[in-house]
């Protein structure tokens, strides 16, 4: 079986384009990527995701299933 390439992914805040305040992303992102935004990583909120799951813009978004743990 082929390994697959993982990443760390956070959930930060940046600067909104309209209120000119600090907001919490719709996506997670990696360190790299939330700093050339100019946003601040929230704690607790690292992730490992397969780099296939990122979009070319280096965004992670989670695709709600419907289906869940209990």
């Amino acid at each position: 079986m082929q390994d697959q390439q993982t990443v760390q992914v956070h959930g930060f805040r940046h600067l909104g384009e309209h209120t000119k305040t600090l907001e919490v992303a719709t996506f997670k992102a990696t360190i790299e990527k939330i700093q050339s935004l100019g946003g601040q990583p929230l704690l607790g909120t690292g992730q490992l995701v397969l780099v296939s799951e990122l979009d070319p813009e280096g965004r992670y978004r989670r695709i709600a299933t419907g289906w869940g743990a209990l």
